[in-house]
């Protein structure tokens, strides 16, 4: 799982000493594992797709071939599909398993069944949900094929998708996922059909609903067994409701922009400008290159380079031009929460003392850090930002951090090094080069 090169067994964080060779090491294998597992996340940005997996990437270990291939191996082989999934399914070859699958799904009420063209595509392998796997429609599909397996847990339904689909579960990034992880903690057996009802019921309620509730949150929504249909769906609705406003989010992000500014210029709050906007004030190049001459900086941009564009981070990568955005109301959810990330980072990590040549040689660290290597105070300090990040962006109804994200797992990579800012300068300056280049 991508989650293996950032975390360890512990839950921890996996540390690095910044500048160093295994600090780069780190970082291509976790570029070259997005690569395997996603391909090019944008042809616009002109990023070739790997034709198998990355050296040393987890997913490696996955089982290979067309999606029933995989399915009928999963089957064999996973503690969870010996307690959970149905005999029929067991001890059949890929074909006759296809044909199990096809009479199963036609008994399934018509919300829950995939549709006919998806089955015979899955069977002569035509199509693979594991090469979209962020697509709605694939991730929708795939849910149904657990359903149709008799899954009945989230343990199961996760294994499923990282051996089988080689990819994430429940990233909250739609209803319908957010309803089905609800009544898998529930352990409700039709699990599926109750989602699909009660996504349709929180859609016919989102224009009608109000969010009255600052601090909804839909974790604590999933995460309540006790609600019911219509409660989770009037919970989800007002989360919805509170994500379309935004103006929470646009507060956050004003905020942390003045406090980043008064860092960054070495000032007291009450010697901000009385006309102080993130609009009207440089915040984000100071970050990214730090307080010396730009031109020994160099221009920097994200787009430009290889390694973030091919993990996805650098679509939305915050920029002056997107805090302008943020300011004048015209900016998208991802736009700030990545802005809201990255200048969280920022306030609690960039030290306006660091010169610009110091933080790229790493010679000076931050003033937190040791001798150029993690201690405890410093791991604490990691694992405060990341828990006090999540909850403010889940106060301002925004996805939490998520290493499956290209962006967040540049952050989180960073957060791992013993200086956070330079490595993300380093990261944004240089970067791995393309295939052949």
């Amino acid at each position: 799982m991508l989650k293996d090169l950032f975390y360890n067994r512990y839950g921890q964080l996996i540390l690095t000493r910044a500048g160093t060779a295994a600090e780069e090491a780190r970082w291509e294998a976790i570029v070259g594992c997005f690569l395997c597992r996603c391909g090019s996340p944008d042809e616009s940005e002109a990023v070739p797709r790997r034709s198998g997996p990355c050296k040393n990437c987890p997913y490696r270990s996955g089982p290979a071939g067309d999606l029933i291939s995989r399915v009928n191996a999963w089957i064999g082989s996973s503690r969870f599909a010996e307690e959970e999934v149905d005999r029929v399914f067991k001890g059949k070859t890929g074909v006759e398993l296809g044909a199990v699958l096809h009479r199963r799904n036609n008994t399934l009420p018509l919300e829950c069944r995939i549709d006919r063209i998806t089955l015979i595509s899955w069977r002569n392998a035509s199509r693979d949900p594991s090469r979209r796997p962020n697509d709605k429609r694939s991730r929708s599909n795939v849910y149904k094929l657990c359903s149709l397996l008799g899954l009945r847990s989230k343990a199961s339904v996760t294994e499923f998708f990282v051996s089988v689909v080689h990819a994430e579960a429940f990233t909250r990034l739609n209803e319908l996922e957010c309803c089905i992880e609800h009544f898998l903690i529930k352990h409700d057996r039709d699990w599926l059909l109750h989602a699909v009802k009660t996504e349709a019921l929180m859609l016919g309620l989102s224009e009608a609903i109000e969010a009255d509730d600052d601090e909804i949150s839909i974790v604590s929504a999933i995460e309540n067994r006790e609600l019911t249909e219509d409660e989770f769906a009037c919970a989800l609705a007002s989360y919805s409701a509170m994500k379309a406003k935004m103006h929470e989010a646009r507060r956050a992000a004003e905020k942390l922009g003045r406090s980043v500014w008064l860092r960054i210029n070495n000032k007291t709050a009450d010697e901000l400008p009385a006309d102080w906007t993130i609009k009207n004030k440089k915040i984000i190049s100071p970050i990214l290159r730090g307080n010396g001459s730009e031109d020994a900086a160099g221009s920097i941009k994200a787009s430009e380079v290889w390694d973030l564009a091919a993990i996805g981070a650098a679509r939305n990568f915050p920029s002056a031009r997107i805090l302008n955005r943020i300011a004048s109301g015209s900016a998208n959810e991802e736009m700030i929460r990545r802005a809201i990330v990255l200048l969280s980072f920022a306030e609690v990590f960039f030290d306006p003392l660091t010169s610009l040549a110091d933080s790229f040689v790493g010679s000076t660290d931050l003033p937190f850090v040791l001798s150029g290597s993690y201690s405890r105070s410093n791991e604490k300090l990691v694992n405060d930002f990341i828990s006090e990040c999540n909850n403010c962006l889940e106060r301002c109804a925004l996805r939490a951090l998520d290493v499956s994200d290209g962006f967040d797992a540049l952050i989180l990579f960073c957060l791992s090094t013993s200086n956070p800012i330079a490595s993300l300068r380093r990261r944004l300056r240089s970067g791995t080069h393309g295939p052949g280049s």
